[in-house]
């Protein structure tokens, strides 16, 4: 499934995260349903989309719903929410090859195979035409294998590489010289690369690609740049992406990545791969410019105003946190225990992205994440409530969210330091589409907590529509609308927030939880 951005969802608002990352390990923020399994294949035609119920005109937002649409397994209404973008006028080109390709996602979970078929065709013709991307699709699962998929895969137009030269050569060689001199390890086997121009590049990439210079494939192990790069910038590029084919020959990272089962420690993955990666091409390249990295503060440090905080600042300080905040945990790793400290963070993988952010916590051995169990807040409200798999967002995440609001954005270091763990889901009704969230938190001194819990409520009365006077009892503030209720619950070193509840649910769900 392809969508135009990913997305992490929390608490009302949404984090435009690090889809354009040029070399870490491919993921996608939508959730992923198998369609159905059956002996033998067969056709069923869903009704048409009914466009007419979808009355939303906004691209961004239709891409919301369909987001919402799939997570409800809802595919026959996230269809119509594709189709409906393909008629906005004056769509950009890769958002029309995008609608097309989640429109042939959504028939071939619908056993469309036609017309499954006729929209992947469309998405090719509009330019979506990273065959990698397609083939590993498990969207796609039903009317892959057949003959009319094999064709229409033919109407992708073979990657036309730049041929490599005596000298392209030998500047790959030296990079893999300069890497195993600084890090006193031996590649297995040359790294494969190929050299694109612009355009390949992002045909092979498989989606925006301007300011990615190059990359490396983890599933064909393959790295791939940009031909149209300065000589600073190619090397550079050369040297960090051959050092991924380094990590992916010596330190597992399939079984690394089979560690990524929450948003925390996906963050903790990246800055492991992405850090090591930034840190040796620096000490390759004590020339470039890049080792400025290390050194600059963390951009909500720069701050002047609270209007310097929100998306812009969330996306600033994603866009550095792997080549920068990654780079400095790195440092501080090899500064205390050398390179072979280094390479043991492939193993004794790092506990938190609180240890990311501060070094000395994992060096140290202390501070170590505590399990937050969360009940079943769907058991017993009915057969249409459904509940997410828990999740943990930890330090950092909670730093984005305060960072993100302007009301929160000064104190947001205060707000989210001393996490000691947290557990965060979703109950959503299946067939009234609505749903709450419920966010469980500890903290390592009641203190922590306390900050914590004066930053959700400043979060969630900035986020109101309307003012709402909060209701203060039993170490809750609530805030009632009349038909639904957010509220921030603390007591001693746990906090609790819940945003968007039913307010005839509201008593038991708190109650429960306070259990």
């Amino acid at each position: 499934m392809k969508t135009l951005m990913c997305i992490l969802g929390f608490a009302g608002i949404l984090f435009i995260v690090g889809c354009g990352t040029s070399s870490a390990p491919q993921t996608t923020g939508t959730p992923k349903t198998e369609p159905p399994k059956t002996e033998e294949p067969i056709t069923v035609k869903p009704e048409p989309p009914k466009l007419e119920e979808i009355i939303e005109t906004g691209m961004e937002k239709l891409l919301q719903m369909g987001e919402v649409m799939i997570y409800e397994e809802n595919y026959q209404k996230a269809l119509a929410v594709y189709q409906k973008i393909i008629t906005l006028e004056n769509i950009p080109k890769e958002a029309l090859g995008s609608a097309h390709y989640n429109s042939a996602c959504m028939y071939s979970l619908l056993k469309d195979k036609e017309n499954s078929l006729k929209s992947l065709e469309l998405a090719i013709k509009y330019g979506f035409d990273n065959q990698e991307f397609i083939d590993a699709d498990k969207d796609l699962e039903f009317v892959r294998g057949s003959e009319e998929y094999k064709n229409v895969l033919k109407l992708i137009p073979p990657i036309a590489e730049v041929a490599p030269t005596p000298q392209d050569e030998k500047d790959q060689a030296e990079a893999i010289e300069l890497i195993e001199k600084v890090r006193g390890l031996k590649l297995k086997e040359p790294v494969k690369h190929k050299i694109l121009t612009s355009d390949q590049f992002a045909r092979v990439y498989g989606q925006q690609a301007d300011s990615i210079q190059g990359f490396y494939r983890w599933s064909d192990k393959t790295l791939y740049i940009r031909k149209e790069l300065d000589p600073v910038k190619f090397k550079a590029t050369r040297i960090h992406e051959t050092f991924h084919g380094l990590q992916d020959q010596l330190f597992d990272i399939a079984a690394l990545n089979k560690k990524v089962t929450s948003t925390e420690v996906r963050y903790i993955r990246d800055a492991l791969i992405e850090g090591d990666a930034s840190l040796t091409f620096i000490e390759c390249m004590p020339e470039s410019k890049a080792k400025m990295m290390l050194e600059m503060p963390p951009p909500w440090k720069s701050a002047k105003n609270e209007s310097d905080f929100g998306p812009k600042m969330v996306q600033s300080v994603l866009s550095l946190y792997n080549y920068s905040i990654g780079a400095k945990f790195i440092k501080a790793i090899k500064e205390s225990e050398g390179w072979e400290g280094v390479n043991k963070l492939y193993e004794n993988f790092p506990k938190s992205t609180e240890q990311i952010l501060h070094p000395e916590k994992y060096l140290k051995g202390v501070d170590l994440p505590v399990a937050v169990n969360m009940p079943d807040l769907a058991e017993g409200l009915g057969e249409n409530w459904k509940q997410s798999p828990p999740d943990t967002q930890g330090e950092f995440v909670m730093l984005l969210q305060f960072l993100s609001n302007p009301k929160t954005g000064f104190a947001a270091e205060r707000y989210s330091i001393g996490w000691g763990g947290d557990t965060y889901i979703q109950v959503f009704n299946t067939k009234e589409k609505t749903g709450f969230t419920a966010w469980s938190t500890v903290w390592d001194t009641e203190k922590d907590a306390q900050e914590f819990a004066e930053g959700m409520s400043l979060h969630i009365e900035s986020s109101l529509e309307k003012e709402i006077a909060p209701a203060i009892a039993d170490n809750a503030r609530r805030y009632d609308d009349g038909k639904i209720s957010s509220a921030v619950y603390q007591k001693g070193k746990t906090a609790i927030v819940l945003q968007e509840v039913p307010n005839e649910l509201f008593d038991g769900i708190m109650k429960k939880l306070r259990q």
